[in-house]
């Protein structure tokens, strides 16, 4: 039960992050012409396995943690992967991006663990 439960919070977590990156992704490449995600023929490969990957790596290390944690440290990690992945950044922009990013998950699988344990608990 425990692991099959595991494996449905996973999926809800990837879920949610590709719709957030998703989103993000749609608005950067509205506001910044260097954007190259989508123009890149095979940007929906490319789309989930990075973001899955960067997703699996949050899920499996940061999802007991404080939301804030994984904000500080999507932040950080974020803005290093723009510089030595994409040999690009936006000092002030991407820390900002990559915290929302993967506060959201974050923010919904907490919530979503507190609906469970009230419900445990008889309060729902």
């Amino acid at each position: 039960m425990g692991r099959h439960r595991t494996s449905l919070q996973y999926l809800g977590f990837i879920v949610v992050g590709y719709v957030t990156a998703f989103s993000f992704e749609l608005i950067a490449s509205a506001l910044d012409p260097k954007n190259a995600t989508f123009k890149n023929p095979a940007w929906p490969v490319f789309f989930v396995i990075w973001y899955g990957f960067l997703y699996s790596v949050s899920f499996a290390t940061l999802r007991t943690r404080p939301i804030w944690v994984a904000a500080a440290a999507w932040a950080v990690a974020g803005t290093v992967l723009e510089i030595v992945v994409f040999h690009r950044v936006n000092i002030i922009v991407d820390p900002i991006v990559y915290a929302i990013m993967f506060a959201i998950p974050h923010k919904i699988y907490k919530a979503q663990g507190a609906e469970r344990g009230a419900e445990k608990a008889g309060g729902i």
